[in-house]
């Protein structure tokens, strides 16, 4: 008998107890060996899963390092872009406060310059007096003049030269002082209300500059009906405003005693406005006076219009400068808010790029419109259209060299 020395068991030496004897101990080592594989396989799975994960992590770590080292440079990026945006900020401030100092220097030049011209236009108000004065004493001597003549002629002569006597005077005393003036002195023959002449002046541009119409009347000494001066002035100023006349002038021998008349130039505006009635010595005298007055009143109407021009032209340069100001201003906040916007999401998140890409593009869209604005922000530019600013830039600029010198 054969014992099995594990189990104890007892076989018989025949074949059938051999061969139980083998199967149990094929058994045996079948299940060792597969015990052993299980083992074997287990330990390979469990390394190779670990490779894995360690593959997988490196992996992972290797893009989170990427898209730090993305984020650092849009970091960068972010804080060069705000340094050279601040640099905008700072040279565009820069030259709006030049522009505001080149402005206030030029409005105060122009005050300057219209102060000065204020003065002379005092001096030569002071030269019309003396000039007034002058005319005076000459009207002082035509009265004389006036009075030998009368003492010469009799009144019916004189009456029958009047309109002849001052068509003498104007082409013998104004014309040959008026000669490449458009001035006319013709006899008034158009329509049923007329005068006798009218005298008409244009300047360069023909403009009407002044116009008179003139009426002569003279008596008899011996009419039993003694006319008056006033009789004729409503007359008198309905064909002015029918020939759309600026002034009327009664040139009268009538009232020969009345003072009033024979001592010079009298204004009848308080009965019919730019009414004016003279004796004939004074009929140059009149003409002279109302163009002179004419010619002034232009004078300071071109000033004054020259001054509000100015003025206007001051405005709108103001007005245009504070308009490229805002619009700067509200691109450049816009701006800053974007930029600030995309500062806190990087920092919030890290998966809002293409917001955060968005967001940026629209702040470098607003400082662009910011800074061609600036670069398009210069004296011509503003000055274009504005004749009194251009003409005060002009000079400044012509005006430099010396001060530098």
């Amino acid at each position: 008998m054969i014992q099995c020395p594990n189990c104890g068991e007892s076989f018989g030496e025949d074949v059938p107890g051999i061969a139980k004897i083998i199967k149990q101990v094929r058994d045996q080592e079948f299940s060792k060996e597969i015990t052993a594989r299980e083992k074997s396989l287990s330990e390979k799975q469990a390394t190779e899963k670990e490779l894995a994960i360690t593959k997988t992590a490196s992996q992972f770590e290797k893009q989170i390092a990427e898209l730090q080292k993305e984020l650092d440079q849009k970091d960068g990026v972010l804080q060069l872009e705000k340094t050279r945006k601040d640099s905008v900020i700072k040279e565009l401030q820069s030259k709006l406060e030049l522009a505001d100092s080149e402005k206030k220097i030029a409005i105060q030049k122009t005050l300057s310059e219209l102060e000065k011209e204020k003065v002379q236009l005092q001096s030569a108000l002071e030269l019309k007096d003396k000039d007034m004065q002058i005319i005076v004493k000459q009207k002082d001597e035509e009265i004389a003049r006036f009075k030998d003549m009368k003492a010469k002629l009799s009144t019916k002569m004189v009456g029958e030269t009047l309109e002849k006597h001052c068509k003498t005077e104007f082409e013998q005393r104004i014309r040959p002082f008026t000669l490449g003036q458009k001035i006319t002195f013709e006899k008034d023959t158009k329509n049923d209300s007329r005068g006798d002449y009218i005298y008409r002046e244009l300047d360069q541009n023909d403009n009407p500059v002044v116009s008179i119409m003139f009426e002569m009347k003279n008596e008899e000494e011996d009419s039993k009906t003694k006319q008056t001066n006033e009789s004729h002035l409503k007359k008198l100023d309905q064909v002015r405003r029918d020939k759309k006349c600026d002034y009327a002038v009664l040139v009268s021998l009538l009232e020969v005693d009345n003072e009033t008349y024979n001592m010079g130039i009298v204004d009848k505006s308080y009965l019919y406005p730019k009414m004016f009635v003279v004796r004939p010595q004074f009929f140059v005298t009149i003409i002279t006076l109302l163009r002179n007055t004419a010619q002034n009143a232009m004078e300071y109407k071109q000033e004054l219009m020259l001054i509000k021009n100015q003025s206007i032209d001051v405005t709108n340069f103001e007005n245009y400068l504070n308009d490229y100001r805002d619009y700067i201003e509200e691109n450049v906040e816009r701006g800053k808010k974007k930029h600030n916007q995309a500062i806190e999401l990087l920092k919030s998140q890290r998966d809002g790029i293409q917001k955060i890409i968005d967001l940026l593009e629209g702040s470098n869209k607003n400082f662009r419109l910011a800074n061609d604005k600036a670069q398009d922000l210069s004296i011509k530019k503003l000055s274009h259209g504005n004749k009194t600013m251009t003409e005060v830039f002009d000079k400044m600029k012509k005006e430099k060299p010396s001060e530098t010198a």
